[in-house]
């Protein structure tokens, strides 16, 4: 119990850091944001100052620091252990903070720059952070699909007339308030009780947490471990992999469906069971839905053998379920099958189409070398600060491998195979590994589904595993961590030039000789701790640098960003509102890079030319009657247009990007109404098939209506 001057004494404390932490966030805001150490006078830094930035940063900033101030006033082992106690309710409270405050980490800041840069407004800039422009997928894709789900009479809808400007299934891709959203992304339900900017921020932030919770969870219970099952989901959720790329559900749902399980059996209130069989159904629907074959078969192997484990640690109790206990769980299942059942039945037309696509449907892989991803650990840690070709696609998780692997074979042996975890683990990464180094034979891969991978997407996934290796590892076998020191020094130095040198060998540059000693340190740091861990002082110290490790790959990834200004809150955004408003069936074709389009699409306008999710057949015939460029639009794809006097081509710019030339006898075939141009792109005027009246010219962003002659 804490006496009462002792509770007055933590609210002095408390009360007297808080002053301090305002203070100090409101003069490091103020300098940075005001532009004071770029030789500005102090009346030029004031009339310079970002306001809102400013607030925004100083707010934050002040919450942070009170924060790290609980370590000096609180014992901290008390502290911990009251979070550990709490921790999803305060993972449910940071939610609720993150939506009330609008806040998200997309890099919508693209657009301020590239739309109408002179008609800014200062919360289209981070308030943290930079925006990362690899995040195509996200800005240009996913978040211009998501809200336009939100404009027209189509909003809400399963179909959407606005993206493709055509009848698209928007169930994944948009906001369908059905039951087949509940099978893939319930948390888009936000979007029918908040308002848009809340309900993106909720939407964006909810994977994230929930994954690290049920991440950690799993890791507990595997372990019993708290503080290496903290450590294990900063690992996991605060990798450069996962942060780098669009925050995979599988890290959520797949974690979901087992702790939801345990949990179920654990269990002896009849409410909680029911709870926790309908978290199982929904996470287990999740997993299936989220159609990404590539992770998605190497995951289910990894789940595959978590489950059984979690049913043969448990059988016990298991096989004396009641009838109670039998009926529910047959409940959720079927209940699970509903949801999945009804997604499919949803997309059927979308899943029949992408099949017979060049790209992606049509990819099949048996393998090959890509085992060197698995080393690049050396290096992902300093992609936020030093640039990186393509950090998404070379994010990988810290694991020290080979280590975790060797470890876990030599534990295997020692206690004869008894961890039937742990041995499956071994088990199921022996194909993978073969498939990532010289291949499989194809009937083989067949069998495996490996054919739906690819070697590097297997690659991360192996990396994956050796995470919850390292995890069961570190905290249920420690006491055969006490090698002998020159033996523990002697394999880390090895472990540590493997890694180097495979960033070396694969990015001859990227680290300088500085940071491949740093790179070095900390690997042969991680190392030797973990090959030394069974003594307390060392384990506790690996737990820490292993988090330190985890905030400093991922504290700078993402930007911190406050609602939509980014788009919203430019002149064309409310123009292009305007006219869609009163003509909401006009359709519209952007041209002037591929972020016009998904721009527009964003604002409510139907778009012919925005992404291709699964290619525009109907449109392409008519302006490919002879079939003769399918091979370039029968894909998922980007479609950047320009008008020309010539006859109409389709042009193959990447995979996943082509050029519509699209002549101007054939416009009249699109149906299209109106042409937005962002740059200095000049129309035919005198083209002899439609007129151009321009109907909007502001900061370089032009809205023409066309006109048929004929």
């Amino acid at each position: 119990m804490v006496s009462v001057k002792d509770k007055k004494e933590y609210i002095k404390k408390l009360i007297i850091s808080f002053v301090l932490c305002l203070l100090i966030s409101t003069t490091v805001s103020f300098v940075i944001t005001s532009g004071l150490l770029s030789n500005h006078s102090l009346s030029d830094s004031i009339n310079y100052l970002r306001k809102w930035i400013f607030f925004y940063r100083a707010y934050l900033l002040t919450l942070a620091l009170y924060f790290i101030s609980f370590h000096f006033i609180f014992p901290i082992k008390k502290m911990y252990e009251f979070f550990w106690k709490h921790r999803w309710l305060i993972g449910i409270l940071l939610l609720i903070f993150l939506t009330i405050n609008r806040l998200n980490g997309d890099s919508l800041t693209f657009y301020t720059d590239v739309i109408q840069p002179d008609k800014m407004n200062e919360l289209g800039y981070p308030i943290f952070g930079k925006y990362r422009s690899i995040r195509s997928d996200e800005f240009l894709v996913g978040t211009p699909q998501l809200l336009s789900s939100l404009f027209g009479k189509s909003a809400f809808g399963k179909y959407s007339y606005l993206m493709r400007g055509a009848k698209t299934i928007a169930v994944g891709s948009g906001i369908y308030l059905g039951f087949s959203t509940l099978a893939v992304a319930p948390w888009k339900l936000a979007f029918a009780v908040l308002p848009a900017e809340m309900a993106y921020s909720f939407c964006w932030y909810f994977t994230p947490i929930f994954a690290f919770l049920f991440s950690m969870e799993l890791y507990y219970i595997i372990t019993k471990n708290k503080s290496v099952s903290f450590v294990g989901s900063c690992l996991t959720i605060l990798s450069s992999y996962y942060l780098w790329w669009g925050f995979s559900t599988y890290f959520l749902s797949c974690p979901g469906v087992i702790v939801s399980l345990y949990y179920f059996i654990k269990s002896d209130s009849k409410l909680k069971k029911v709870l926790l069989a309908l978290v199982t159904a929904l996470c287990f629907s999740c997993f299936v839905c989220n159609l990404y074959p590539a992770w998605q078969v190497p995951i289910g192997f990894i789940y595959l053998v978590i489950g059984i484990w979690l049913i043969y640690s448990n059988w016990n109790e298991i096989k004396d379920f009641s009838k109670f206990e039998w009926g529910t769980l047959i409940v959720a299942i079927v209940f699970a099958f509903a949801l999945i059942g009804s997604y499919l039945y949803d997309i059927r037309e979308y899943m029949a189409v992408i099949n017979e696509t060049v790209y992606p449907g049509k990819r099949v892989e048996n393998g090959g070398y890509f085992l060197y991803k698995l080393f690049l650990y050396s290096q992902c840690m300093y992609y936020p600060y030093k640039d990186f070709f393509n950090p998404s696609e070379f994010g990988v998780f810290y694991t020290l491998f080979p280590l975790p692997l060797l470890l876990a074979i030599y534990i295997s042996i020692r206690t004869k195979f008894k961890d039937i975890l742990l041995d499956g683990l071994l088990l199921i990464q022996i194909p993978m590994l073969f498939y990532i180094t010289i291949g499989l034979p194809p009937l083989l891969a067949k069998l495996l589904l490996f054919t739906y991978s690819t070697p590097t997407r297997m690659a991360d996934i192996v990396g994956y595993i050796q995470v919850i290796i390292l995890v069961i590892v570190f905290a249920k076998y420690s006491k055969y961590l006490s090698f002998n020191k020159i033996f523990a020094a002697a394999i880390s130095i090895v472990v540590s030039i493997m890694a180097v040198r495979a960033s070396k060998n694969n990015f001859d540059g990227y680290l300088s000789l500085k940071l491949m000693i740093i790179s070095f340190g900390f690997i042969f740091m991680s190392c030797y701790l973990l090959l030394s861990s069974k003594k307390k002082i060392l384990h506790r110290t690996l737990c820490l640098l292993l988090v330190l490790v985890s905030f400093l790959t991922s504290v700078m990834i993402r930007p911190i960003m406050v609602g939509l200004s980014a788009i919203y809150d430019k002149p064309l955004a409310k123009e292009v509102m305007e006219i869609t408003k009163d003509d909401p069936n006009g359709k519209w074709l952007a041209v002037g890079g591929i972020w016009a389009p998904s721009y527009i699409l964003a604002c409510g306008a139907p778009t012919l030319n925005s992404v291709n999710t699964y290619p525009n057949l109907d449109l392409w015939h008519k302006l490919d009657p002879n079939n003769e460029y399918e091979e370039v639009y029968n894909r998922y794809a980007h479609v950047n247009v320009v008008f020309s006097s010539e006859d109409t081509r389709f042009d193959l710019l990447s995979p996943d990007s082509m050029q519509l030339t699209l002549s101007y006898k054939d416009l009249k075939k699109t149906k299209g109404k109106y042409i937005y141009i962002n740059g200095d792109f000049e129309l035919d005027y005198q083209n002899g098939y439609v007129n151009f009246t321009k109907i909007y010219d502001e900061s370089n962003a032009k809205i023409f209506r066309i006109d048929y002659l004929q």
